[in-house]
């Protein structure tokens, strides 16, 4: 029975563990948080579980909160280049069933819990470079699936895969829900120049909480990572900016009550994909997996459709790799049969948005916003690509596919 070691308890690496649990490998998991200590760790950045996702999820019997998660039906967008003149909103529906948002908090220590109850091997302990080249003697592989610390330094940037990156400053806060609102329930964004505000319901520990965040470049407008270093400001700081920049939505944060206990995360991220194998310092290869090697732009709110979707690719790849060795070109093969299918598609999504309002968008891109502004199917394909971010990037870089969508569009409007 071939042996791996996860290290890490991420989304990414609890989900490959369960996987490869259900396929009768030897898995062992290691990690320096015991189940609690992730549940009091610091609120994530929400990332929206999307229908093909959830989908996945359920397969894997990981899905362990359909009875209190919410249901996201789908997504109202408001576009302009200023969020304080006049925009165009529109909202759409997924078209595969629901979405989810569920605190990846919640999410990691379930899993955690669980893959111990299913016979899975968890060891709780902190891990250095020194260990990681004792244990890849051990076993058949080790896949790396925590980015921080001394681990955070195995896997160098690509520039070959991800040559343009924006930072973004992200300051989000929870906030209590004044009862559940009816359905359809639909998360929020609001795309400008200046940034992107973006809200959704998520599942905490504490029940359904409104997950808000503002994102902008560093030093721009929305940047509050100074105000962060005096937490007693920064509430007053984010209700401020989001009244000053984004009016159209001021009215669901300015008198919101945040939730108990923390509720405010302040983070700078960089888009980033990096080399999958690294080498040790005794020569042993270790695989990284997820947010490790590849990091998305967080207005994408796609981190934890993105986690899913590396761990299934590489457990497909993992199989099909049978019981031969796992030198360095198979680790590429793991790694490239993920981002060969979805991680490509995930760094293209991540780059168009992060360059849209770089340069005026082209005029088939103009004519799509505005179409949704007045057409369901076109509002319905806008939020329908958010789970099929492969036909957004092919249709805002298609003028002809644009068109011929506008036109059918049309036709079915007649």
């Amino acid at each position: 029975m071939r042996r791996f070691l996860i290290v890490g308890a991420s989304q990414a690496g609890l989900h490959l563990a369960h996987a490869l649990l259900d396929h009768d490998y030897d898995v062992t998991l290691i990690t320096s948080q015991t189940s609690d200590e992730i549940r009091r760790r610091k609120p994530p950045l929400i990332g929206v579980t999307v229908p093909r996702v959830l989908a996945l999820e359920r397969a894997r019997s990981l899905h362990f909160w359909s009875d209190r998660a919410p249901r996201l039906d789908g997504l109202t967008l408001s576009i302009g280049p200023d969020p304080r003149g006049p925009l165009t909103s529109f909202s759409g529906e997924f078209a595969d069933g629901a979405a989810t948002a569920v605190d990846r908090r919640v999410k990691c220590a379930d899993w955690l819990e669980a893959f111990e109850s299913r016979g899975g091997n968890v060891v709780i302990h902190g891990i250095t470079l020194g260990d990681l080249d004792y244990f890849s003697r051990m076993y058949d592989q080790v896949i790396v699936a925590v980015g921080d610390g001394e681990l955070g330094t195995l896997f160098d940037p690509d520039p070959h895969r991800m040559p343009v990156t924006r930072s973004r400053v992200v300051t989000q806060v929870l906030f209590e829900e004044e009862g559940v609102s009816a359905p359809p329930r639909r998360a929020v964004s609001v795309t400008s120049r200046l940034g992107v505000y973006f809200e959704s319901p998520m599942l905490t520990e504490q029940g359904t909480v409104r997950a808000v965040f503002v994102a902008s470049r560093p030093g721009g407008p929305l940047d509050c990572s100074e105000e962060s270093r005096r937490s007693a400001r920064i509430l007053e700081v984010f209700r401020t900016r989001v009244r000053e920049y984004f009016p159209s939505v001021a009215d669901r944060v300015v008198h919101a009550e945040p939730m108990f206990g923390p509720a405010v995360t302040v983070q700078r991220i960089t888009p980033t994909v990096r080399v999958p194998v690294a080498v040790l310092p005794g020569g042993g290869l270790v695989l990284g997996v997820g947010d490790v090697l590849c990091t998305s732009d967080p207005v994408t709110a796609r981190v934890a459709a993105e986690e899913t979707m590396c761990a299934e690719r590489y457990v497909e790849a993992i199989r099909a790799h049978g019981h031969r060795p796992f030198d360095r070109d198979a680790l590429h093969a793991v790694f490239d049969h993920y981002y060969g299918t979805d991680g490509r598609t995930a760094s293209e999504f991540t780059r168009t948005i992060s360059q849209w309002w770089e340069h005026a968008p082209q005029e088939h891109v103009r004519s799509l916003v505005a179409a949704a502004g007045s057409s369901k199917a076109v509002a319905d394909w806008w939020v329908q690509s958010y789970d099929r971010p492969w036909v957004y990037n092919s249709l805002l870089r298609d003028p002809e596919a644009a068109r011929a969508l506008l036109t059918e569009a049309h036709l079915a409007h007649r």
